[in-house]
């Protein structure tokens, strides 16, 4: 059985030339909304064994936080930069190439495309996530390739 947490990143700062839309950070309310996502999280016991997020600041920074709000700093972390802003199709197949040894994966990414992968993965309906969105979903499968249209059961939604 696979577990995957998806999560949309927290309120970033607008971006402002001459910085690039990658480099943006978290806003004052981008921290305050992972906060309050930890918090959820932990709250519900439902844990990763590893975290993988996009390589732009503001998902590396949402990820990083929740690392610190589950206490886990030797918690295993990817970051990859094929994930920023990737559509649903570049996250599943990211996905189906991850470790079979992680049973539970916390995955940081962008809208749409973390939007329309648990719309994908889901067997319940559509999603939108809003900054700092997320939904637990789990697989009965062994392998992480086995992932596919409507095989995730919602454990539980976050919607800030």
């Amino acid at each position: 059985m696979k577990q995957l947490i998806l999560v949309r990143h927290a309120s970033a700062e607008p971006e402002q030339f001459p910085a690039k839309d990658f480099d943006r950070v978290l806003s004052n309310a981008g921290l305050e909304e992972v906060k309050r996502l930890g918090q959820f999280i932990s709250e519900k016991g439902l844990l990763p064994g590893h975290i993988a997020c996009s390589a732009a600041n503001r998902t590396h920074q949402t990820a990083s936080l929740l690392r610190d709000i589950f206490g886990s700093v030797g918690l295993p972390f990817t970051t990859s930069p094929l994930l920023y802003n990737a559509g649903f199709q570049t996250l599943l197949n990211f996905l189906h190439n991850f470790s079979n040894e992680v049973q539970d994966l916390l995955l940081v990414a962008h809208n749409p495309g973390i939007s329309q992968l648990a719309t994908v993965l889901s067997a319940e309906h559509p999603y939108q996530f809003s900054t700092a969105s997320g939904l637990c979903l789990k697989f009965e499968v062994e392998n992480w390739k086995d992932l596919g249209n409507g095989s995730g059961k919602e454990i539980w939604y976050f919607n800030p």
